[in-house]
């Protein structure tokens, strides 16, 4: 601790005082032993005074130097101040939900029974203009997969499903939810959608041309060998005219194998012809005439 100049002298008398005061004190008591001696008595008495004035004067110094140099108060700590109060929050107005809309919700889901990628759903409100986002966002629906949407209000809507090249796969319109909650797409009669010979709702030449054709309008012809021989040549033309050419051109379609090409829908001759070139010999089949107006299969037949 650091004491100032002025107090050094007042700290000196407050040490050596007590000191000189116990040493009368005992001189006094000395002489006040000997009662036979008056001047003893008197001289005791007044080392007693002396003791007593002495003690006095050092208790006067002690509470000078204690006005002096008064104590440090104890340390208060500060206290945060409480943050600023925040206005009362007004929250915003609601508007009302569509008509057909309702308060609560559920999980939507999408299983994919079909042959088909579902690369696009979309799930819009009947009263809505437009399909609104894709709902599947990165995610893909391969087929045998079911895909959840989550936290989906109750409500009317309609539902669009697509492939990844935008084709059309499921549509439909104005479904309640709930109680429907499941969406589902599949194969007609436990059939691939594609490939079963019918051009359905949902197939297109783009998504399905052995159904529906390509997008020249062609429509696929498949042709089954069912003999042992492989197929070099199928001849087609205009019946009871001329053969136009060999629509299999550099194909082949081995024994017991078959392969799907596309024509012009129309009335056609057909005539399949083996590898050995040999004229007359090497033909396997001849329809004069078969109607192709959509998908259709032809079998080479011994």
């Amino acid at each position: 601790m650091i004491f100032s100049q002025s107090s050094r002298p007042i700290r000196l008398i407050k040490i050596v005082l007590p000191v000189f005061v116990l040493l009368i004190s005992t001189l006094a008591c000395s002489f006040s032993s000997n009662n036979n001696n008056t001047s003893h008595e008197a001289t005791a008495a007044a080392l007693n005074q002396t003791a007593v004035a002495l003690s006095v004067q050092a208790t006067q110094l002690a509470e000078q130097q204690n006005q002096n140099n008064p104590a440090k108060p104890v340390e208060q700590q500060p206290t945060k101040p409480a943050p600023p109060a925040q206005p009362p929050q007004v929250a915003a107005p609601t508007q009302p939900p569509p008509a057909d809309v309702q308060n609560d919700s559920n999980n939507f889901y999408i299983i994919n029974d079909s042959d088909f990628t579902i690369c696009y759903f979309y799930l819009s409100l009947s009263s809505n203009s437009d399909w609104g986002v894709d709902q599947l966002e990165d995610n893909l629906v391969y087929p045998g997969e079911t895909f959840t949407l989550y936290d989906v209000p109750f409500g009317t809507y309609d539902l669009n499903a697509q492939d990844c090249d935008n084709n059309l796969l499921y549509e439909e319109y104005n479904v309640s939810f709930p109680p429907n909650d499941t969406v589902t797409l599949f194969n007609v009669n436990n059939e691939p959608l594609c490939g079963n010979g019918v051009c359905g709702d949902f197939e297109n030449p783009g998504n399905c041309p052995q159904d529906c054709g390509n997008a020249s309008g062609q429509v696929p012809l498949t042709i089954v060998n069912q003999t042992s021989e492989p197929i070099c040549y199928v001849w087609i033309g205009v019946p009871e005219s001329e053969w136009l050419g060999d629509i299999l051109e550099s194909q082949m379609i081995e024994g017991w194998g078959s392969l799907t090409v596309y024509v012009n829908p129309g009335e056609w001759a057909l005539s399949a012809e083996d590898c050995s070139g040999d004229a007359g010999l090497s033909q396997m089949k001849l329809t004069p005439q078969l109607s192709i107006y959509g998908p259709t299969t032809w079998y080479v037949d011994p």
